[in-house]
């Protein structure tokens, strides 16, 4: 039978995922290539199931990707990757928040509602109208309790919803 993989596969040692809500589970990774990857896992899953894949990276986990379950034998599920359309150019997953705000805190002070967040970025709604390519300091808090404190950029403006990517530390 010839094979119709278009990448090869490998076989990382020891390596597992997470695999988000609504599964909220690791498994095992059988082997991985560019189009997607095999897993174990100790859940049933149907085919067509669409998860987002995390993969464990260096203590914590690498970003998010999109994928659908297109094979199943047993507990081994094929997963495929999500094509990324090319107007989506995001790097990772967004997640929606609930009950996390900023503070804009440089250059100017604003309240901002945090819409959806992701390992790279933000999308705020901002009391006050914020520049494409302005240089911001976010202080994010959820309820009064603060969160974290990131230096991000104004990538897109519409009205006073702005998405913002995070500059990375050095």
């Amino acid at each position: 039978m010839k094979e119709r993989r278009l990448s090869r596969r490998h076989r990382p040692q020891r390596a597992r995922v997470w695999l988000a809500a609504p599964v909220r589970c690791w498994a095992a990774l059988v082997d991985v290539s560019n189009g997607g990857l095999r897993i174990k896992t100790q859940r049933a899953m149907t085919l067509g199931q669409k998860l987002a894949v995390y993969r464990e990276w260096g203590g914590g986990l690498g970003p998010g990707r999109e994928a659908t379950v297109v094979y199943r034998e047993g507990l081994v599920l094929g997963l495929s990757y999500a094509i990324a359309e090319s107007a989506d150019r995001r790097g990772a997953l967004r997640h929606p928040t609930r009950g996390v705000s900023a503070r804009i805190v440089e250059p100017v002070e604003a309240a901002a509602e945090v819409i959806d967040m992701s390992a790279t970025g933000a999308a705020i709604e901002s009391q006050v109208p914020l520049p494409a390519g302005a240089r911001v300091q976010l202080v994010l808090v959820h309820g009064d309790k603060h969160i974290a404190r990131r230096e991000a950029i104004v990538v897109r403006t519409r009205g006073s919803s702005a998405g913002v990517h995070f500059v990375r530390r050095r």
